[in-house]
């Protein structure tokens, strides 16, 4: 299958919460990086349309932060097949707000993120491809 989970969170205790939690729930082996740019060069070099790509992306990272990275995104991302879910500390209704103006955010979570949530956002219809085999 061409999916990938793709966690972009400079929290490395995060990140190994977040992988743990993809794990558990049937997802493939998530590539971890530690602010937007890494991940946006990654996807820009490595990935093509073809892939299913579900991302798990905070929001207050350094380099480059997630509203950075979703306004950075390469056009040919913004496909049917790329989900988005905002994993952030905030509980800023200004940014829930502002997540809703990107089509790709699919859901909002405040950390810490769990088990459950992400079964909820995997049973959406168009996640289909992201369920277990």
């Amino acid at each position: 299958m061409n999916r990938q989970v793709l966690i972009i969170e400079d929290d490395k205790l995060n990140c190994l919460l977040h992988r743990k939690i993809c794990t558990k729930a049937g997802l493939p082996e998530p590539v971890v990086f530690y602010n937007g740019k890494e991940a946006l060069e990654y996807i820009e070099e490595q990935l093509n349309d073809a892939i299913d790509l579900l991302i798990l992306l905070d929001i207050n990272m350094p380099v480059m932060n997630g509203w950075e990275f979703l306004d950075n995104l390469p056009a040919a991302r913004h496909s049917p097949n790329t989900f988005i879910a905002i994993v952030s500390s905030s509980f800023s209704e200004a940014d829930r707000a502002k997540a809703q103006q990107y089509n790709l955010v699919l859901e909002y979570f405040v950390k810490p993120f769990s088990i459950a949530q992400l079964r909820k956002l995997l049973n959406q219809p168009f996640l289909n491809v992201f369920k277990e085999a």
